[in-house]
């Protein structure tokens, strides 16, 4: 009887979750944000153009979020090993941490440390700065 219970309450909270998906378009959002980053953009250059006429070199960007679009986002740790595990699988010849690093998108320290703690699934060969590592 409270198992019946439990399942209701989980298809109504997931009736409400899906009814409020209906109300966001997520596509049109992100269609907007495209275009105002297309103006802010234009505005950028209109401005680097007046101070091109003024004679002044350096223009900094009012657009961090362009500038920054390089930088990698936080992950969690199941996302990182994921994403280690699986650049190790494509490479059968090994892999540096360095190349490990930036084929899987996770912080060097971060990868470092992960392969320091899974010695289970992860073997080395070599030493110093020639190590390459495999997935067992």
């Amino acid at each position: 009887m409270e198992l019946n219970k439990i399942i209701e309450e989980q298809k109504s909270a997931l009736k409400r979750k899906l009814e409020f998906l209906d109300t966001i378009n997520v596509e049109q959002l992100i269609k907007q944000k495209d275009e105002h980053l297309a103006k802010i953009a234009e505005i950028d250059k209109q401005i680097a153009e007046f101070y091109n006429e003024l004679g002044i070199n350096k223009v900094q960007s009012a657009t961090p979020a362009v500038k920054t679009q390089g930088k990698r986002k936080n992950m969690s740790s199941e996302t990182s090993k994921q994403n280690i595990l699986a650049v190790l699988s494509k490479k059968p010849t090994g892999v540096s941490q360095s190349v490990l690093s930036k084929e899987s998108g996770v912080n060097y320290a971060t990868v470092i440390n992960f392969l320091k703690s899974n010695t289970d699934l992860v073997r080395v060969e070599g030493v110093g700065r020639n190590k390459l590592f495999f997935v067992k």
